[in-house]
């Protein structure tokens, strides 16, 4: 059997402002990628790589969400994606089927898109 799994990235912030906490719409911008992965029928497991204090403690409080805590981030994006999938292959039981790549700073993903996607 194999399963879709989606990976939501953050980057730990340089300022004061946190783009994934900020509230849009009375929810943090994080809030939209994270739900649309969770609540569409094609994503069987959802992980959250990140540095981000912040965005650690938020998904920590998330059901179904699998922290992906990292100490540092790696130079390149595609480093880091490297290393989360890597991961999420030798912690997992099932055939990885596909991989759906979201950051954790884009509330305009919805489900339907991922799903269609």
């Amino acid at each position: 059997m194999s399963i879709n799994v989606a990976i939501i990235f953050g980057k730990r912030e340089e300022t004061d402002f946190d783009r994934y906490t900020f509230p849009l719409l009375g929810r943090p911008v994080a809030y939209y990628p994270i739900h649309a992965a969770l609540y569409t029928s094609a994503i069987g497991k959802v992980y959250l790589s990140t540095d981000s204090k912040k965005l650690t403690l938020y998904g920590a409080e998330i059901d179904d969400l699998v922290l992906l805590p990292r100490n540092h981030s790696q130079k390149t994006l595609t480093e880091e994606i490297k290393k989360s999938l890597e991961f999420v292959q030798k912690n997992n039981d099932e055939k990885i089927n596909t991989v759906t790549i979201l950051f954790a700073n884009s509330p305009c993903v919805t489900n339907d898109l991922i799903f269609h996607a």
